[in-house]
């Protein structure tokens, strides 16, 4: 969508994460059972619907430079733990969202070049990995949060090449 010097643009995908190293984790949190016992998986898997929206704001008539904004939210729908049972929830939940501004100029009439930063992390605190059931300590300070704000640094560098463009 372009609206001047404007440009917005929005997308769908898939994503999927996994983890192979066993540790507890809170199988009531999956199937709504009421044990207590302590099971470890030893595969954990969360599928997730990613939903990238990317503004652009072209400085000049030219449409040589830009700003850009990549806002990138991640919905989960589905959480699996593997022990020697499966342990499935499908459910549609906030996972993270990302915020990462960019600055960019295009190289010819077909290739862009940008420079990106994250500036914000926010993901949701897993309650099948992090529970209060897990821990025979007083509660761990990360339990008492609903969302996880740890933003390492990250950057990098994108080119990108306009297959319709003349």
């Amino acid at each position: 969508m372009n609206y001047g010097l404007f440009q917005l643009e929005a997308g769908i995908g898939y994503a999927e994460s996994n983890t192979f190293f066993s540790r507890p984790f809170d199988h009531a949190n999956i199937n709504g059972g009421n044990s207590l016992e302590i099971r470890h998986f030893r595969k954990y898997t969360i599928n997730k619907l990613i939903l990238p929206i990317t503004s652009r704001l072209y400085l000049g008539k030219s449409r040589k430079y830009f700003l850009q904004l990549g806002v990138l939210p991640a919905i989960c729908f589905r959480k699996c733990a593997k022990d020697n049972k499966k342990f499935v929830k499908w459910q549609f939940s906030p996972n993270s969202l990302e915020l990462n501004p960019a600055l960019g100029f295009k190289l010819n009439s077909k290739m862009n070049l940008a420079l990106h930063y994250r500036l914000l992390q926010y993901r949701e605190v897993d309650e099948v990995v992090f529970s209060n059931s897990l821990y025979n300590e007083p509660v761990p300070a990360l339990l008492g949060q609903k969302a996880d704000k740890y933003n390492p640094f990250k950057m990098w560098i994108t080119v990108e090449y306009d297959l319709g463009a003349k």
